[in-house]
């Protein structure tokens, strides 16, 4: 619906009217005080107690007239909390408040304190989805501010020689389209990673010869340490053979000796049986 301000009906004036679309109810209209001083009775049908009634043109459509409707407000809980004028437009003569700038949803009850348990608490928050109302509001203020550096630009005229000694002359670059910037960051993005995959190759590279290294020193010095020891073992029986100490060596020189005679014998035998 659209609200308008049309021709006063009966009498209410246009000052009224505006009265009733900004919803101020603070003391009687300058038409009242108007009728009152004249001594005319204001209409009671626009003014009963608690109500204030609007007209509201209706818009049926292009091509058809518009609808007059006459709607009833209920006034009744600003009459009885006046809104505090916290700014807007009123006028200064008849004091009429056009627009204000304070909310028109009623104040909030007092929580009471006693209640506990989950019925409690839904209701409390029952209470406070009733009053919730979302609101914007901007603080602004002009302010200047000053730089702390001061640059100023000054021109050649008549009568005025300036200094060009020092002046540099800046020509415009090629234009890059954004496909080539595209290229030139992929080709590069490509570098960077050739560049760290040949960093990361040759650190798992020295990785790697470092355990060879080390398993070669490990085999090597095993090798060594057999071959010490197998000298050292053949050492040892040869000296006990070339210098028995114990019962052990000479039961080895017995059986080796024993095993030498009957090589022997054997070969006599085959010898004397071949001739």
């Amino acid at each position: 619906m659209q609200s308008s301000q049309p021709a006063p009906l009966q009498r209410e004036s246009a000052a009224e009217t505006a009265a009733a679309h900004a919803g101020d109810s603070n003391g009687p209209t300058a038409a009242e005080q108007e009728d009152a001083a004249g001594g005319r009775q204001p209409d009671r049908s626009y003014f009963v107690d608690g109500l204030r009634a609007i007209d509201v043109e209706v818009d049926s459509g292009p091509g058809l007239a518009c609808k007059l409707l006459h709607v009833t407000i209920d006034i009744t809980p600003l009459q009885q909390n006046p809104k505090p004028f916290l700014g807007g437009y009123r006028h200064k003569q008849n004091g009429i408040v056009y627009h204000h700038a304070c909310s028109q949803t009623p104040p909030q009850p007092k929580q009471q304190r006693g209640g506990k348990g989950v019925a409690a608490a839904a209701a409390s928050l029952e209470r406070l989805e009733k009053l919730t109302r979302q609101t914007q509001t901007v603080k602004a203020a002009s302010t200047s501010s000053q730089t702390v550096r001061e640059a100023a630009t000054q021109m050649a005229r008549p009568g005025l020689e300036l200094d060009t000694s020092g002046d540099r002359v800046l020509e415009a670059r090629p234009y890059i389209p954004a496909a080539v910037v595209d290229e030139w960051r992929a080709r590069a993005a490509q570098t960077i990673q050739r560049y760290t995959r040949g960093w990361l190759a040759r650190r798992r590279t020295a990785v790697l010869r470092d355990i060879k290294a080390e398993r070669d020193d490990f085999l090597a010095t095993a090798a060594a340490e057999r071959d010490s020891a197998a000298i050292a073992g053949r050492m040892r029986e040869v000296e006990r053979r070339t210098h028995p100490l114990s019962h052990a060596d000479f039961q080895i020189l017995s059986r080796e000796l024993e095993t030498w005679r009957q090589q022997q014998t054997a070969a006599i035998k085959a010898a004397a049986e071949a001739a």
